[in-house]
């Protein structure tokens, strides 16, 4: 519901987004989320993750389904990240993907994701993160892709954040995403985004229960295709 933004993810959320974010996970966490894409058509979207931080830095393992019964895409995920200093994070992730299709058969093989982030000030923060940047491919004419993204979160006031993001993705258009964030009342979020290229609107909310339990709703409405809805949970540990 945020835009998409994901270079600037600070929470338990960046175990799929950016890994540098992870720092900031200061309890054993367990996150779900699924997503249904364009509603009513058969592509879907699953996760799993778990988020450990240690003394050492925090560790992160992820699953990932997408697709149909016809073209299967999934990736196992672990990854690291670490504070260097007092405001800078650096985090990255080790990727085994497979593709599958019921009539060719399947292919799999590895690729990698970093990412940095950086407190400019206490309201400011900038992220990039890039996926696959070694150009790693699943068969001698296919790479996974190879994405870049340079984000920057503001926070206007304790309950107001905005975000902006540039993503390049080396076989697509640059694309150019915003978000905001609001909260009105404690533990309850808002969340309004907007990308282009294609052109896409974002709305979703957030709650969190008793410290403990988070939920999330997110939602994407893209002219041309129609409404992809996603939903997602954290539960963190003592």
């Amino acid at each position: 519901g945020y835009g998409n933004l994901s270079s600037v993810v600070i929470d338990n959320d960046a175990i799929f987004n950016n890994q540098a974010g992870l720092v900031n996970v200061g309890q054993v966490t367990a996150i779900s989320s699924i997503e249904r894409r364009y509603f009513w058509s058969a592509i879907n979207f699953a996760g799993v993750g778990t988020v450990l931080p240690t003394g050492s830095g925090t560790f992160g393992f992820e699953l990932q389904s997408f697709g149909i019964a016809d073209f299967k895409q999934q990736k196992i995920g672990v990854s690291y990240a670490r504070l260097l200093g007092g405001a800078l994070s650096l985090g990255g992730q080790i990727n085994y993907q497979r593709i599958a299709i019921p009539e060719y058969g399947s292919n799999g093989g590895v690729s990698f994701e970093l990412g940095v982030q950086a407190e400019l000030t206490k309201d400011l923060l900038i992220g990039t993160h890039v996926q696959n940047p070694f150009r790693f491919s699943y068969n001698d004419e296919e790479n996974w892709p190879t994405v870049f993204q340079l984000g920057m979160l503001y926070s206007v006031s304790e309950k107001i954040k905005v975000g902006i993001e540039l993503e390049k993705d080396v076989a697509y258009y640059l694309r150019i995403k915003s978000g905001l964030e609001y909260s009105p009342m404690k533990n309850f979020l808002i969340r309004i985004g907007y990308a282009d290229n294609p052109a896409s609107f974002h709305f979703g909310f957030g709650y969190t229960l008793n410290n403990r339990l988070q939920m999330d709703l997110g939602n994407r409405y893209d002219f041309s295709l129609g409404l992809t809805t996603s939903f997602g949970v954290s539960h963190h540990f003592n």
